[in-house]
This record gives C-alpha cells, structure tokens and sequence, in this order.
C-alpha cells in the first residue's frame, strides 16, 4: 500500500495502514498494525503471514487518514 502522491498531503496529515487476516472465512480477523507515517507518497508493508491453500483464510489492507479535528474514516479492500 501507498500513503499517495505527497502532493495530497498538508501540514498535521496522518496516515494509519494496517492488515487484517481471516483463519475462519472472515468471522473474525487478527490485525497487524496499526502503522502510522506522516509522509504522502511513502510505501508501507506490515509483517508477513504466511498464505495458505485454505479457503477459509483471507487478507485485506485498511487505512485512515487523520489530520487536524478531522479524518477519512476507515477504507478497507475487498478481502482476498
């Protein structure tokens, strides 16, 4: 995932990303992160979990942005 063009950023923005995974066909879901980063146009990764042949795992990245008495709201993929 990419935090965006550092053209979209104004001063106090802050990016929180992170990764939920499903061992139980999206039922429930353990997060890696939050990992936070007050720079547009940077790439972050969260740590690996390792993938499976099981149908019932899925991944999905979700993030928000933050700034001044404001935010984006949470946005998330569709799982995979």
């Amino acid at each position: 995932m990419t935090t965006g063009s550092g053209s979209n950023w104004g001063s106090g923005v802050l990016a929180q990303v992170w990764m939920d995974v499903s061992n139980d066909n999206r039922q429930t879901w353990i997060q890696c992160g939050p990992f936070s980063t007050m720079t547009g146009g940077k790439r972050m990764t969260t740590p690996a979990y390792p993938t499976s042949s099981s149908s019932s795992r899925a991944f999905r990245v979700c993030a928000e942005l933050l700034s001044q008495g404001s935010n984006s709201g949470i946005q998330c993929t569709s799982w995979w």
